[in-house]
């Protein structure tokens, strides 16, 4: 609080349901109160600017402008009623994705921040997203953009949950360069990842979550027949595996499942003429035993 001078107060009517927006210049922090008396107001968000949060229409919020020791003396504050707020977007209502691959996509520019939540990746926002991943098994975790947004925002993984703690596992900044996020999962533990808006405003996000079996490796090549694609797959004796395909990295068929009998199977795939993208993905049960 010794980086602050004083602050200023503004009140604001919401015309209607929805996220409010607010942006401010010269000033470092917002606080965000409902109540009708100084010494009853209530916090309900928290951060700097932009600052959204939710509000109801017809209630009067007021609005803590906390001034910097570097100001000029010149302050703007502007607000803006936006959409409803993702589904996700607080922690109690996280997204739940199943499997070793996943897709995590959110509007985060309509999102908020819940007082108490954690500051992602040491960067103060104020809009973010949750999901909720249980791993299925013990193997390393990329998290990587399907499409890449043009504005940063941060990923961050974590074990716990608010009551006992929070704990991160990794995090990592996303832009437009770069970036990936990897860790390594343990089978049967439910991780919370959440998303931040860095300035964000950009549409949605886009984020595939993949999970790889170690032991577990493809080799591949042009098949002898037209149109067919030669699959030998490294695994361990014993394991039981299931290679399924894609066209979109969403919709995933099996097409085949067994028991490793050695320490590889192989696999011809046709591949029809009029298909220009195929993935394929193998889960393994390295637990198994023939």
């Amino acid at each position: 609080l010794d980086t602050l001078r004083g602050s200023l107060w503004a009140s604001w009517l919401a015309p209607g349901d929805g996220v409010a927006m607010l942006r401010a210049e010269g000033v470092a922090r917002l606080v965000v109160y409902r109540g009708d008396r100084l010494e009853s107001l209530r916090p309900i968000a928290a951060g700097v600017p932009p600052l959204n949060f939710t509000c109801r229409g017809g209630e009067s919020y007021f609005v803590a402008m906390l001034v910097g020791r570097e100001t000029s003396g010149f302050v703007d504050l502007s607000v803006a009623l936006l959409a409803g707020v993702p589904p996700n977007d607080d922690f109690d209502n996280a997204e739940q994705l199943r499997g070793t691959h996943a897709i995590l996509k959110a509007r985060i520019f309509h999102a908020t921040r819940e007082l108490g939540e954690p500051v992602h990746a040491d960067i103060l926002c104020g809009r973010s997203c949750w999901w909720e991943w249980k791993a299925p098994i013990s193997a390393p975790v990329r998290l990587a953009p399907n499409t890449w947004s043009h504005s940063p925002f941060s990923l961050v993984v974590y074990r716990g949950d608010p009551g006992s703690g929070l704990r991160e596992v990794a995090a990592a900044m996303f832009d437009a360069g770069s970036s990936v996020l990897g860790f390594d999962a343990l089978e049967g533990e439910t991780y919370r990842i959440a998303a931040d808006g860095v300035g964000f405003f950009g549409d949605e996000i886009d984020v595939l979550l993949q999970q790889s079996v170690q032991d577990v490796r493809f080799r591949g090549g042009p098949g002898r027949l037209p149109f067919t694609l030669n699959l030998e797959f490294l695994g361990r004796f014993g394991s039981v595996y299931q290679v399924e395909e894609s066209g979109d990295l969403m919709t995933w068929t099996p097409v085949r499942h067994g028991v490793f009998s050695g320490d590889f199977e192989a696999l011809s795939v046709p591949i029809s003429p009029d298909v220009s993208t195929r993935f394929f993905r193998m889960v393994s049960d390295q637990s198994a035993t023939r």
